[in-house]
């Protein structure tokens, strides 16, 4: 992996803007694959560098449009309440603290000012619709054969620096649970959901990457289950309802045709979905396994009390991980983002988690209403389950993608009737 690390650097280094682009597509959503460098991602590897290259090869002096200030003040704010929490609790992890921080908030900036003109918005559309296919793919064989064999090799071979799921056959709900060559299942059926909500809202709008890329439409609905993830499943209720309550998307052609093999598909397979549901509305009574009240009460007692020991701005990153769950296994896989905020970052860091989400919503909506499904939608999800392998920097630069794909779509349609008058 150090030899892919270095090819990385090489070709940042020759096309900067396609590799930052790329790396934004296929390391950010594969983020748990090691840079064979012990305890270090590939991505966060990359990003860092693609960030300090940025300066360094005068990118930075051809910024064309300002940053956003709806992400960028929230952004601001939730890195500065994560040092403060580093500095006043017990884990002083400053280090991992700045990463992550230039990872999951400072990347999205560098992506904003690359992708500044058509030819990058399309060549980085052609990339998020190529790699879904991948992962499309390769779900729908998993669930074939009934294994992830990626999963088995990747582990095998020692590539992972992160969480990996798929190395044993879990089902849920009957089917077995996917989550291709993604971190796990949950990362898949949220992914899928976001990808899919930013690609309807650019047909509808007519941005075209590639002629098969509704195919990709029906494609990742399916991914979405194949997740058998309950939480995965609202979010994506979430971002179809944000398409079904605009009325230019519930009119579109590929909507309809998706409404219909849906409905067909519940009809077909009426147990399955009756199981989803009443597993949803109640869970302390059904039968397919996963986290109910008890539990989630179990784990709200152990995080209020650690974090009432510290309540402003918590004990320091990962104290949940190293301190936290050693000492209470019941905390292991702690089914909400309200937990591990609390007792990490404290009320301070949990306002600036939700924050960022609402200053996200509203930016989005300025372009486009179904748009701004994407952060509730993430937020909804990170709030009821662990969603392993997706972080803010997803839903934001896929939300700077679509918006900037929006703004030169509309520029280009003003300048065909511009001609046309001329």
């Amino acid at each position: 992996m150090i030899a892919v690390l270095f090819l990385l650097l090489i070709a940042s280094l020759i096309s900067y803007k396609k590799t930052v682009l790329f790396s934004a597509v296929v390391f950010m959503f594969m983020n748990n694959l090691s840079s064979g460098i012990e305890g270090v991602k590939l991505y966060y590897a990359i990003v860092l560098a693609q960030i300090v290259l940025f300066y360094l090869l005068g990118y930075y002096k051809k910024k064309k449009e300002c940053y956003p200030l709806l992400i960028l003040v929230p952004t601001l704010i939730a890195g500065i309440c994560y040092f403060i929490s580093s500095y006043v609790g017990t884990m002083h992890q400053y280090g991992k603290n700045a990463v992550n921080i230039m990872v999951w908030f400072y990347y999205p900036y560098i992506v904003w000012h690359v992708m500044s003109s058509s030819k990058e918005v399309i060549y980085y559309g052609k990339i998020l619709i190529s790699f879904f296919f991948v992962v499309t793919g390769y779900a729908v064989l998993e669930f074939i054969i009934g294994q992830n064999l990626y999963s088995q090799w990747a582990d095998a071979a020692g590539i992972i620096a992160g969480e990996l799921g798929g190395t044993e056959a879990v089902e849920r709900f009957g089917l077995l649970r996917c989550n291709s060559i993604l971190p796990f299942c949950s990362a898949l059926g949220m992914d899928a959901s976001i990808v899919f909500t930013s690609l309807a809202i650019l047909i509808t709008k007519g941005k075209r990457f590639f002629f098969h890329e509704k195919l990709l439409i029906f494609l990742l609905p399916l991914c979405v289950l194949l997740c058998g993830t309950r939480s995965q499943f609202i979010v994506f209720t979430l971002c179809f309802l944000g398409l079904l309550c605009t009325k230019e998307y519930r009119k579109s052609g590929y909507m309809k045709v998706l409404i219909i093999i849906g409905l067909a598909g519940v009809v077909v397979f009426s147990s399955v979905f009756v199981e989803i549901i009443n597993s949803i509305l109640h869970s302390d009574t059904s039968s397919v396994e996963g986290s109910n009240t008890d539990m989630r009460l179990s784990q709200f007692d152990i995080a209020a009390y650690y974090w009432l020991q510290s309540p402003l701005f918590g004990h320091g990153r990962n104290f949940t991980w190293e301190v936290a769950i050693p000492n209470n296994p019941a905390l292991m896989g702690a089914e909400s983002i309200v937990f591990t905020q609390l007792i990490d970052h404290g009320i301070a860091g949990l306002i600036s988690f939700y924050l960022i989400g609402i200053c996200l919503t509203f930016w989005c909506y300025r372009y486009s209403r179904p748009l701004a499904m994407i952060p509730i939608a993430f937020i909804a999800g990170k709030t009821m389950s662990t969603v392993v392998g997706v972080e803010y920097n997803i839903p934001i630069i896929l939300c700077i993608f679509v918006v900037k794909a929006l703004i030169l779509y509309k520029d280009s349609q003003y300048e065909v009737e511009y001609r046309a008058r001329k």
